[in-house]
């Protein structure tokens, strides 16, 4: 596939090969996912033809700009075609929401390919940062789950690297990403935790089995660990030691 010039388009690409439901694992349970059809929106109109208001790409069939949007909307700025009336079927898919479990795009952590849309856990979501798909791919991980990322995401076209979507900041990744998540693990299979990791301090625990230049050592690396600037995002993907019998 060439050069996609806006993420909706990839993402939308990517839900029409993926069958659904959608099974989405968390550590609790699974659910299975349905995506509200655009086509199936009731203001849909399949005689437009124009540009799409929002990624400004050449579209058949869309929804009304006045029809679909409330007046809590703030992003118009990301808008690429303001005269147009209509959004295109990519972009009404990303920001639509299925009443029934009310599922939305947002609240999904996001790995998306040109043949497959995934629906991460945390453990799916750290090694896709670890080990990336072909490209092109789009990595979004939503924090507050309240906020349309798509629009605001940047496509990748690399895997040596690349980019994520965490909430609104776009994080520069690359292999040094899943080095630094490694490096969080190992410290946190020490017996550190993620506040302490976060903010560089040693537990007493840890401090009463190691020596001054190990403690030095350490703190070397938590420091150098956190002046990365893919720190919040591998603290937040990395995964806690396996308890001992599973």
């Amino acid at each position: 596939m060439g050069k996609i010039n806006f993420p909706s388009k990839l993402i939308y690409e990517a839900w029409l090969n993926t069958p659904e439901p959608i099974i989405y694992k968390t550590s609790a349970n699974k659910k299975q996912i349905i995506f509200a059809n655009p086509i199936n929106n009731k203001y849909f109109d399949p005689a437009f033809s124009g540009k799409c208001n929002l990624c400004g790409e050449e579209a058949t069939g869309g929804v009304p700009v006045k029809k679909f949007f409330s007046s809590n909307y703030m992003d118009w700025g990301f808008h690429r075609c303001p005269e147009s009336t209509h959004i295109c079927k990519a972009c009404t898919f990303c920001l639509g929401m299925n009443t029934v479990g009310r599922i939305a795009l947002f609240r999904y952590p996001l790995v998306v390919e040109t043949h497959e849309l995934h629906l991460c856990s945390k453990k799916q979501f750290r090694d896709f940062i670890l080990q990336p798909p072909e490209p092109p791919f789009l990595m979004i991980l939503p924090v507050s789950q309240q906020k349309h990322l798509f629009a605001k995401s940047r496509i990748s076209y690399s895997r040596k690297k690349f980019f994520c979507n965490f909430e609104e900041r776009i994080v520069n990744c690359s292999d040094e990403t899943g080095k630094l998540v490694k490096s969080i693990e190992k410290m946190r299979e020490m017996g550190i935790g993620i506040d302490n990791i976060e903010k560089c301090v040693i537990p007493a625990s840890i401090i009463k089995k190691t020596n001054i230049k190990e403690q030095e050592a350490l703190l070397q690396e938590m420091e150098l660990n956190r002046s990365k600037p893919a720190f919040e995002l591998a603290l937040k993907v990395s995964l806690a030691p396996e308890k001992k019998g599973d």
